[in-house]
């Protein structure tokens, strides 16, 4: 079964970063797409103040539960 790629961005904020924030900003069929994706959203408002680490990309398959690791788009 092919895999998709499921984007978020998410940081910690507060006193003790005890709040979360976390966006979810796209699904793509390749890694590619989602570091294009990153490449844009890096440059952004609300983005380009925050590391590349706050971009989470997890690759997922249909149909089938999640407990998987985090990937990077450089990987």
């Amino acid at each position: 079964m092919e895999s998709f790629y499921l984007l978020l961005h998410r940081y910690n904020y507060g006193k003790n970063e005890e709040f979360a924030e976390c966006k979810q900003l796209g699904i793509f069929s390749s890694k590619e797409k989602a570091g294009e994706a990153i490449a844009y959203y890096i440059k952004q408002p609300g983005f380009c103040e925050y590391d590349f680490s706050c971009f989470k990309l997890y690759e997922c398959r249909l149909d089938e539960p999640y407990f998987g690791e985090i990937i990077t788009a450089r990987s």
